[in-house]
Parts: structure tokens; sequence; C-alpha cells
């Protein structure tokens, strides 16, 4: 049987994390480019068996003989299905598919902040806003990443300070890094306007995506105590620098002022400094 035949996968072409599954589909060679298609793209005959409304939450699969649209976690589960026998079992399991729906919500819901905007798209106003519990349950799991990568790390630069146990070192890290994030969210509260919820998703998610660096580092200071201080070093001015890259480009995206990603940056290098002193030569 032809793989998805009769079959077209509908995605959103105005979306960076849409775009980037996409490349990644067809460079890894899961279904053959004439199966998927952008939504903006498609021919009016085929868009108009798409539900616009329930499009903004949920990818679709069309029939192109002229069947039910599916959508969403659904549609995942038919096209893995049919692509691989291991999917089709695992999508069989009693109960599975109640999380996957969780999951695929809570990146649908915040697809337009979970990637990194890009210049090269137009800016859309399309995101959905959808119920609170998905973007609660996204600015938990990045804060969760951010608070347990970050503590990791503090626990491997303890080694670099005989004074100070593993436990120390994580809470001090996360002092150091944790002040300036707070103030900033405190002061976009108050100050950033309508679009301040939005700036604090996208600065949870600068947050998960600039400690990534610092996650193999953490771990080989754990495993080899004696490593080298330029190491760690080296791995928070790619942080820093990954961070400042993500703010810019996500200020970008809200059609803010960059004095956000100047007071930000300030904010954050200041507070550090001050609790570095503080642990170096007050503590």
């Amino acid at each position: 049987m032809k793989l998805l035949q009769n079959k077209l996968i509908v995605y959103d072409g105005a979306c960076p994390l849409c775009l980037s599954l996409r490349d990644k589909v067809l460079r890894w060679q899961i279904f053959p480019e004439e199966k998927i298609a952008s939504y903006y793209e498609l021919p009016e005959a085929q868009a108009s068996q798409i539900d616009p409304e329930r499009f903004t939450r949920e990818m679709a699969v069309i029939d192109l003989a002229g069947g039910e649209t599916i959508y969403g976690p659904e549609a995942l589960r038919l096209i893995f299905s049919e692509r691989y026998a291991l999917a089709k079992l695992f999508f069989s399991i009693p109960g599975v598919m109640v999380p996957i729906r969780f999951i695929y919500k809570t990146l649908a819901y915040n697809r337009y902040i979970v990637s990194t905007p890009r210049k090269d798209m137009p800016v859309c106003n399309c995101e959905p806003q959808g119920p609170a519990v998905y973007h609660a349950a996204y600015l938990g799991y990045s804060l969760f990443v951010a608070l347990a990568v970050t503590f990791l790390f503090g626990m491997g630069l303890a080694n670099y300070f005989p004074q100070m146990s593993m436990a120390q070192g994580g809470g001090a890290m996360l002092l150091i890094a944790g002040t300036g994030w707070v103030l900033q969210s405190l002061v976009s509260v108050l100050f950033f306007g309508q679009m301040r919820f939005q700036y604090i998703r996208h600065l949870f998610t600068i947050m998960r995506m600039g400690v990534m660096p610092l996650l193999p580092v953490a771990l080989i200071m754990l495993i080899f105590p004696d490593l080298h201080w330029l190491v760690p070093t080296l791995a928070v001015l790619v942080s820093s620098g990954t961070m400042l890259k993500q703010h810019y480009l996500r200020v970008w995206r809200l059609n803010a002022s960059q004095f956000w990603t100047g007071s930000w940056f300030v904010g954050l290098q200041a507070t550090a400094c001050a609790w570095v002193y503080y642990f170096i030569f007050l503590h």
C-alpha cells in the first residue's frame, strides 16, 4: 500500500516550529515532500477542506479523495502509525493518547514561542491564545529545565571552591543566574504593556534555551572535578551569547523596543556580579 495514499499533511507555514519540524521530516525522509504542504499554499479546493479556526490549534491531514479531515494528535497517530509498525503498536496502548494530547496541545498553543523567530518570515498575529493551562504547563516546563540545569552547573562549579558544598554551589548559582530574570519579569509586568505575558513567555523560553550549553559541561564537571576552569567559563560565554541573540530576536518578534534587551542584559550582569562579589568576598 502506498504511504499516505490520498492524504496530505498540512502545516502552519507561518510558524517557525512547524517549518523546523517540516525540514527535519524531509531531511530524515520520514515522509515524501509531495505529502506535506503549507496551509497558505494550498489550492482553494484543498484549503476549503480545513476548518480555519481549528487549524489555528491543530495541524491537519486532508483526504484528497474528499474524505474526512483529521486534526492534531489523531492526525499524528494516523500518519506515524501508517509509517512505522512500532508507532502503530505504541498508539494502540490504552490511555497513551491522554498525555500525548496534553503535550501536543501544550506545544501547539505555544508554538510561536518555542522556536527562534526568523526574520525571513512575516510576523503573524495568528498565534492561538488557548486555555491558560497549556501556557502554564509550558512555563512550568521551561522553568523546571532552566532551574535544574543551573543548579547542576552550580554543583559542578563547587569543585573550584573547597569551602562550598555541591548543594551550596547549586543554590548560589540559582541566585547568581536567577535574580536578574526575576527582576526583569517584575519590571515587565509593570511596564511592558499589553504584551507583558507574551514577553514573559519569551523570557522563560530564553532561559530554557540559554542553559542548554551549560548542561554537558555541568555533567562533565560532576564526573571530572579537576576540569580546567576555562571550560565552564567558555560554557557561560556561549550561554550568555545564546540568550542575548534569542532576546534580541524575540523583542523584534514582539515589535518592541530593544531597550528591553539592554535593560535585561544589564540587569542580568549587574545582579550576577553583585552575587559573585558577595560569595567570594563577603560570604
